[in-house]
């Protein structure tokens, strides 16, 4: 389990109180430092570009899908090594449900526990979202008035499906056991993977048994025979037959079967789809996004750009498929957004290790945004610049190689216009970062 000293928190009152290991802790009882309200705030520690992006995913998702059954964020932060997230808090898991309760308790909320994850599910799936990691340590509950409440929680693995910068399966993560069999295969899935994972969590509130999975087993090959699920002794006279027809509807190796449990009677449960215009949704974020570059939030840009990355790859969802050209706009500009969002990422780690910190957000220098602005109609010397500064991304990542060609490159350039650049302040301004550059290559060059 990772430790969670020295995060030092603008936004939160973190206790002390931690479950959870590896890229992620849960703190199961922190404050909102304003108003003092009790939440779960999940740390996500991030020592790689692949960390930043799946934390900022997850930050873009809850923000969007505002629905009872799937758990709220109410306030994020953004360290140098760490993203946090502060969710509603629930009484505690699912996994600690099933653990603690004996089974005629279990089977008495097991049915309504699971109508409400199917009623969570079918109302992210209508946004073309997979969730990619259900399982009972995602799902949060509250007791009220005698009640289990549930919230699916940790979408950090989640993304639009048919999304084309989406991650390949072998990249998807997820934990292993509770994977629908065409992830475990490396095959092509859809919505339908989650209604699985679902399954695996009814059956275990059913018989407190993994429908599949025993200790010592290699999961992914033992179901790559397609087993048939380890039903106790005697089961058909403890669960409903229309139960286990759900169940076995659900853990069926054809997807087309699982979804026949989305309308099924017992299961269903009323809902408001939150309705939304994704294109004007997607251009909002694009905007936004891009006033946050120019103001040199790299943090807050950074979100902004995964936002409009996650609004575009929708409404690809919701476009005419006939219009290719209009699809393939929107694949390209999805990549692109997704690049902007790793390069503010890349722009915030730099600018939090070397530089100030203005108003609790980090700048890169203080040349980068003016320079930005004052070339912009000049795109070539804009271009060179950035690979300047680029260069000094990769000295910072230790890269000396690189950061030294694209010193090289820029100088050349800058050194063949500047001559004729009228006198001002972007010349004053410019020299002074080509006489930086001369002098990081130099030092390069000696090293």
């Amino acid at each position: 389990m990772r430790p969670i000293v020295d995060i030092k928190s603008r936004c939160f009152d973190i206790s002390r109180n931690v479950i959870g290991a590896g890229a992620f802790s849960l703190v199961k009882i922190a404050f909102n430092k304003g108003d003092k309200t009790p939440i779960a705030l999940k740390i996500c520690h991030c020592n790689s570009e692949s960390e930043w992006l799946q934390s900022l995913n997850e930050i873009c998702l809850l923000k969007k899908l505002i629905h009872k059954n799937v758990a709220r964020i109410n306030n994020y932060e953004i360290t140098r090594f760490h993203v946090l997230i502060g969710l509603d808090k629930g009484d505690a898991t699912l996994k600690q449900l099933i653990s603690n309760e004996d089974i005629v308790r279990l089977r008495s909320c097991a049915l309504p526990i699971m109508g409400q994850i199917i009623n969570a599910l079918n109302f992210i799936h209508d946004f073309k979202i997979v969730h990619g990691d259900i399982k009972p340590n995602n799902i949060i509950y509250n007791l009220i008035c005698n009640q289990i409440s549930i919230q699916i929680m940790d979408f950090g693995l989640s993304h639009v499906v048919g999304r084309i910068d989406s991650p390949t399966l072998g990249d998807a993560g997820g934990t292993k056991v509770y994977l629908a069999p065409e992830r475990l295969s490396h095959s092509n899935y859809d919505e339908s993977s989650d209604l699985f994972s679902a399954g695996i969590v009814f059956f275990e509130m059913l018989f407190k048994l993994h429908p599949f999975y025993k200790e010592g087993d290699n999961y992914a090959e033992f179901m790559k025979n397609k087993p048939v699920p380890r039903f106790p002794q005697g089961y058909q006279s403890q669960v409903p037959k229309e139960w286990l027809e759900i169940l076995c509807s659900m853990l069926s190796y054809n997807p087309k079967n699982r979804e026949e449990v989305r309308n099924n009677n017992l299961l269903k449960t009323n809902y408001i789809k939150k309705s939304m215009d994704h294109q004007a949704a997607a251009l909002r974020s694009i905007a936004n996004g891009e006033e946050a570059e120019k103001t040199g939030r790299y943090a807050e840009s950074a979100i902004h750009f995964m936002d409009a990355s996650i609004n575009l790859a929708i409404s690809k969802h919701e476009a005419d498929v006939q219009n290719k050209d209009f699809i393939s706009d929107l694949n390209s500009r999805v990549i692109d957004y997704r690049k902007k969002a790793l390069l503010s990422i890349h722009l915030f780690k730099h600018s939090f290790s070397h530089y100030q910190s203005t108003a609790g957000f980090s700048v890169y220098d203080e040349y980068y945004e003016y320079l930005m602005e004052v070339t912009a109609s000049t795109p070539s010397l804009k271009h060179y610049l950035e690979i300047g500064y680029n260069g000094e991304l990769y000295l910072c990542e230790n890269k000396q190689e690189i950061a030294f060609k694209n010193f090289m490159d820029a100088l050349q350039y800058l050194n063949q216009v500047m001559p004729s650049e009228p006198s001002g302040d972007r010349k004053t301004i410019i020299g002074k970062k080509m006489l930086q550059w001369t002098n990081m290559a130099e030092t390069l060059r000696t090293s």
